[in-house]
């Protein structure tokens, strides 16, 4: 009797699997015809600034003497310069930069020099082998993410909401696959004959792109700058992950690392009712999603500020979760000087994640049970590297546990 009861119960279960197998696909999203991946630069706005926030105010009124609640961080200048250059906006059609290694393709746009797409070769939108790659950052059909960057201070590129238009040797580049790295220049000069390299540096395997800013000031008199790195992103769910078939959702939002604090997400929700306003040195700011990471790490042992911003344009939101040096870096006559950031696309592969920045290991979510799920995973991992079999592994640790 009590063998057919558990054949009963066993046959229950699997009629359960196979009932929710057919609710999951009854209830699956229909596909998405997306517009093309370079379609990403038509509303493209490559404006630092979403809204004045209170931690620009702040430093306005530090920095340069002034407490105009319509101040802006792209207009701030160090205390005593006059601001006798004239921005320069000049609004023009040019062709994207593609760039494509083993693991990313990234669409840069050529207004602002900012990455508007950026896909993981590796990485599908379904099991499906003829699916799409997945599209981490883009600019189309509705969705907005971008990775942001450049130099404020007077006649920088992005000084007073200025748009740069750079220019570059290709508009099609590839990493060779004897190749460990590839560079990737764009050239900006402006009216003082001040030069900006915009340099981006790919890799073979990695989903680390260094991007650098080299100043070369070939002007009579000394200039500051200094670099910010900002997120920008629609508080839309990623598609096809609205909802597990349990009812939960993964977190979705700006995440930041400071000394003092750590790591803490700051949800879109906080994000709408308050500013974020941090100070930090060896911090960073990313935005999660389920599986993947987008992360900006600044020059480490200098400090910069952390700020977001939030807007309502028609019937979209959009959010921004920046960093910006704190003090001025300045230039004199003659002078080169170099300005470093590191951005990170890609999978939350938590050895990696560790070796770029401290606490960047952490995006990688365990819920309030990490203090047993984390040392679950590592000795999953142990397991692994001798068995080379996920579903031995798995077995090792439950023997084990």
């Amino acid at each position: 009797m009590e063998s057919i009861r558990a054949f009963l119960f066993i046959l229950f279960l699997f009629l359960t699997f196979l009932l929710y197998q057919e609710w999951e696909k009854e209830h699956a999203p229909e596909k998405v015809v997306k517009a093309s991946v370079e379609s990403s630069l038509e509303s493209y706005q490559p404006s630092s600034e979403l809204t004045p926030t209170s931690t620009s105010q702040a430093l306005s009124s530090t920095d340069s003497g002034t407490n105009n609640d319509t101040y802006d961080l792209s207009s701030e200048l160090p205390a005593l310069e006059e601001g006798s250059i004239k921005k320069q906006i000049t609004i023009a059609k040019a062709p994207p930069i593609v760039v494509i290694t083993n693991t990313l393709k990234v669409v840069i746009s050529p207004l602002g020099g900012n990455m508007v797409s950026a896909e993981l070769i590796n990485y599908k939108e379904s099991l499906d082998e003829t699916s799409d790659p997945i599209n981490i950052l883009e600019n189309r059909d509705g969705r907005v993410f971008l990775a942001l960057s450049g130099l404020y201070g007077e006649g920088a590129p992005d000084f007073n909401k200025n748009i740069p238009v750079y220019q570059s040797e290709q508009t099609q580049y590839q990493l060779d696959a004897r190749e460990e790295k590839l560079t990737v220049d764009l050239n900006w000069t402006n009216s003082l004959g001040v030069e900006y390299v915009k340099r981006f540096t790919f890799y073979a395997d990695q989903y680390v792109v260094d991007v650098e800013y080299f100043v070369n000031n070939l002007s009579s008199r000394k200039i500051p700058n200094r670099m910010f790195t900002a997120l920008r992103r629609d508080l839309k769910p990623v598609e096809g992950q609205e909802e597990s078939g349990l009812g939960m959702r993964s977190y979705l939002g700006p995440a930041y690392y400071t000394e003092e604090d750590k790591y803490e997400k700051y949800e879109f929700d906080d994000l709408q009712e308050t500013n974020l306003e941090k100070s930090t040195k060896n911090g960073w700011v990313a935005i999660l999603q389920h599986y993947f990471v987008t992360a900006w790490i600044p020059s480490q042992n200098e400090l910069n500020i952390i700020d977001t911003s939030y807007k309502a344009q028609g019937n979209s939101e959009i959010m921004q979760i920046r960093l910006t040096q704190k003090e001025w870096q300045w230039i004199e006559p003659g002078e080169i000087k170099t300005f470093k950031a590191k951005l990170y696309v890609g999978p939350k592969i938590q050895s990696e994640l560790k070796s770029i920045a401290p606490g960047l290991d952490f995006t990688v979510d365990y819920g309030f049970l990490w203090w047993i799920g984390q040392p679950i995973f590592y000795l999953l991992i142990f397991f692994q590297s001798f068995a080379i079999n996920w579903g031995l592994a798995i077995i090792l640790v439950t023997i084990a546990i």
